[in-house]
């Protein structure tokens, strides 16, 4: 991701432009959490479009749904791939019940970069995730024929632009929000919410927030989730 920002400075890297690293020694995850990388899984980062031609559209919403919709283009790609991802509330990605994926969205300005790891040849053992972890991590499989990191990465960006731009030009938010729900973890299940500290609880997934948040209900009671993460009850 710093190096996109280092190259969007030097004007040389366009929208949907990308940067990809066969392997970390200083990868970050969300709260700037360490994430090990290896070589042989995919270590990508994208600068995302700007807006401005949807703004009639999608208006002053878009800021806050952007890493839902980050989230949702990828999820879908990695569908048209032969991979059956589900979404974990707001942007990982789930297979077969453990976390095989994840995003990170910086800004710098005006400028928005997507960083995306996905596991494909390998994975921290059981033994090795924090105890507080929200899944146990595994590795995604394909259908691709390039089921390389360039090959994966490049049909994901590819395929993610043209599911992004459909999207944009089709849908309004409240239209999206109906779609990224369909592709929701857990929806109509209990989840375990962890909401900072040792402070959990039990909930059932409702849906989205017209904001993107997470809806619950909890103690027969509605409420929504701004942070924080989910696990299966």
């Amino acid at each position: 991701m710093d190096e996109a920002f280092a190259l969007v400075e030097k004007d040389i890297l366009p929208e949907w432009g990308s940067v990809i690293a066969v392997s970390q020694d200083c990868g970050r995850g969300q709260l700037r959490r360490a994430w090990k990388s290896p070589p042989g899984n995919v270590y990508g980062s994208l600068r995302l479009p700007n807006h401005s031609s949807r703004l009639d559209l999608w208006g002053d919403c878009m800021d806050g749904l952007i890493p839902l919709v980050a989230g949702y283009v990828f999820c879908v790609a990695l569908e048209q791939m032969g991979a059956q991802v589900r979404l974990k509330w707001p942007n990982d990605f789930v297979f077969r019940e453990r976390k095989v994926g994840g995003m990170l969205i910086e800004e710098r300005g005006d400028v928005r970069v997507l960083g995306v790891g996905i596991n494909l040849a390998s994975c921290p053992d059981d033994s090795e995730m924090r105890k507080d972890t929200a899944l146990k991590a595994g590795c995604l499989c394909t259908s691709d024929r390039s089921n390389t990191p360039l090959g994966v990465w490049k049909s994901l960006v590819n395929r993610g632009e043209n599911i992004y731009t459909a999207l944009i030009d089709a849908f309004s938010p409240s239209e999206f929000i109906s779609l990224a729900e369909d592709r929701l973890a857990w929806i109509g299940r209990k989840v375990i919410v962890h909401e900072g500290g040792d402070y959990s609880y039990q909930a059932r997934i409702k849906g989205l927030s017209p904001e993107g948040r997470l809806v619950l209900e909890r103690n027969g009671k509605e409420c929504v989730l701004s942070s924080g993460s989910i696990l299966p009850a």
